[in-house]
């Protein structure tokens, strides 16, 4: 698994992404039989439409398609400067969090406004957050998949880590011809 480098010649023209929050289970036809999700698996997803405005964008595009290999490698997908123009700059947790929270403590640098989206670190634990309310004390989502402690780091997040949702075949013939193209991308956990 390789982390594939964001095309500069590729642009954004629509993005859909929000969190998506686990089923409570699926049952089937006269309820014969059950699917259950995992209680932690609220992630990063949507869909991105891609275009190449010229014949060189355009095989910058293809490439960028082939090197994802389907769902095999990773992209740091920009987020539009509106999401977090307004956002906490960042600062520092003041208390510790555990797996599986809601909310954080961002009073370290000032709190944080319904929408911004936030990137908190913590050695190798980086996780992207938007936070649902305005407070220092935000609700956010996804939950916590790491317990971050006090002083770890958080700023204006400038990219979601994600991969394809699934394999998508035919999309460099679909560049080839019209130039764009719709990706649906899922959080690289």
């Amino acid at each position: 698994m390789a982390d594939i480098p964001w095309p500069s010649a590729v642009k954004i023209v629509d993005m859909h992404i929000g969190v998506a929050s686990p089923s409570r289970g699926q049952f089937g036809a006269i309820n014969k039989y059950a699917r259950f999700s995992a209680t932690l698996t609220e992630v990063w997803s949507g869909q991105v439409a891609l275009a190449a405005v010229s014949e060189d964008n355009k095989r910058a595009l293809e490439l960028f398609l082939a090197r994802l290999q389907g769902r095999l490698n990773t992209f740091n997908l920009p987020i539009p400067a509106a999401h977090w123009a307004g956002a906490n700059t960042g600062g520092s947790l003041l208390t510790e969090t555990v797996v599986g929270a809601n909310s954080i403590d961002l009073s370290g640098g000032g709190g944080a406004r319904a929408g911004d989206i936030i990137t908190v670190t913590s050695g190798s634990d980086v996780q992207t957050l938007e936070c649902l309310n305005t407070s220092v004390r935000p609700r956010v989502a996804p939950r916590l998949r790491f317990a971050f402690p006090v002083g770890a780091t958080f700023a204006a997040a400038a990219s979601i880590p994600v991969r394809l949702a699934a394999d998508e075949a035919g999309r460099v013939e679909t560049v080839l011809q019209h130039g764009v193209c719709t990706l649906s991308v899922v959080e690289a956990v």
